[in-house]
């Protein structure tokens, strides 16, 4: 009698712990693998930041922000190498391993793609390190009034050529 091949979480066939295949998944979007979760170093809490080997994120480097789904929800992290370059395990801190719904020590399926210009916000936004997130909060203040300065400005030279015009004729 035939037994059922392994399937991870997501229902992907499995070989040992590795994924046969992660059909549907583009180059941008990534791809799907079973990792154990460990737990960062006490320097690297609210850091925000995910320690997994480069040939899981393919297309980034350490220091880029990206996009980690587990559990049916996403986060953005700081992308950082493995610890001895370790193929089998994501090291997270406790926030994000909170807002992904995971435990230490836990594996879980996990996809990694890179993150857009709105990511990146997002992440600044949201960032566990306060001098990060208030940078983010101060610059997007300073944006705004930056747009309203530009419009008044237009508006009161829009309002000068109106009067002088009603001037001349």
């Amino acid at each position: 009698m035939d037994q059922a091949a392994p399937t991870s979480a997501l229902g992907l066939p499995l070989v040992g712990k590795r994924l046969i295949s992660a059909s549907g998944f583009g180059r941008t979007r990534g791809s799907i693998m079973m990792l154990k979760v460990h737990q960062v170093t006490k320097e690297e809490v609210f850091g925000d930041l995910v320690r997994v080997s480069y040939s899981h994120r393919p297309n980034t480097r350490a220091g880029q922000i990206i996009r980690v789904s587990a559990n049916g929800r996403t986060v953005r992290a700081v992308a950082r190498g493995a610890p001895s370059n370790n193929t089998s395990g994501i090291w997270l801190d406790d926030a994000l391993r909170q807002r992904l719904g995971l435990q230490s020590r836990q594996a879980a399926d996990f996809r990694f793609s890179r993150a857009n210009l709105w990511d990146e916000f997002v992440w600044a936004w949201r960032a566990s390190n306060p001098v990060t997130r208030v940078a983010a909060r101060i610059s997007l203040i300073s944006g705004l009034l930056g747009l309203v300065s530009v419009f008044l400005g237009l508006l009161s030279l829009y309002l000068a050529m109106r009067d002088r015009a009603a001037l001349e004729a």
